[in-house]
């Protein structure tokens, strides 16, 4: 097994919120506070960004492919604001994390979300994405104490089976 870390190449879809793929694809890590911002629209936030393929097959088994995401909510106070992480597969989600309550406003990382790659159509990972959803806050009770959760970025920490000839290095002697 080998693991590689996989940023956001691209964004498949943001509901509610303006996002540039500039924006998102530096990784949790690395995160440079420049958010997909709220559109300051009625109802919850969606984002779902798309990864380049890994390097080998996806290995499956329980918690060993992680998805993680740095968020915040974009005003104090008002509703209280609520998000998870899900794993999409070719636009369709196909699994869902916990429901994460966010109170700062200037940026926290959500609890990672492991998953198994056995769920997946395709063990290559080539359709992976990641959606980050709010569950609450954006919608009902007072306009003025709606919030909405804006995105700083996400990446997946890819477990896989290396290719033959993965790592290795091969010497030849030149006469």
């Amino acid at each position: 097994m080998a693991t590689e870390l996989l940023l956001p190449d691209s964004v498949v879809s943001a509901v509610n919120l303006t996002a540039a793929i500039a924006d998102l694809d530096e990784g949790v890590d690395n995160f440079d506070g420049a958010y997909a911002t709220t559109q300051g629209s009625n109802g919850n936030t969606l984002l779902v960004l798309g990864f380049p393929t890994p390097t080998g097959v996806l290995t499956t088994g329980a918690g060993l492919q992680t998805f993680r995401a740095r968020v915040r909510k974009n005003s104090a106070n008002g509703n209280t604001t609520t998000v998870r992480i899900e794993v999409y597969e070719n636009g369709t989600t196909i699994a869902q994390g916990p429901t994460q309550t966010i109170t700062s406003t200037t940026g926290v990382d959500l609890t990672p979300f492991t998953w198994d790659a056995s769920i997946l159509t395709l063990q290559s990972g080539v359709n992976v994405e990641i959606g980050i959803a709010q569950q609450g806050g954006g919608q009902g009770g007072r306009p003025n104490n709606r919030r909405w959760i804006e995105v700083d970025t996400a990446d997946w920490e890819a477990d896989f089976q290396p290719p033959p000839g993965f790592g290795e290095y091969a010497f030849a002697t030149i006469f």
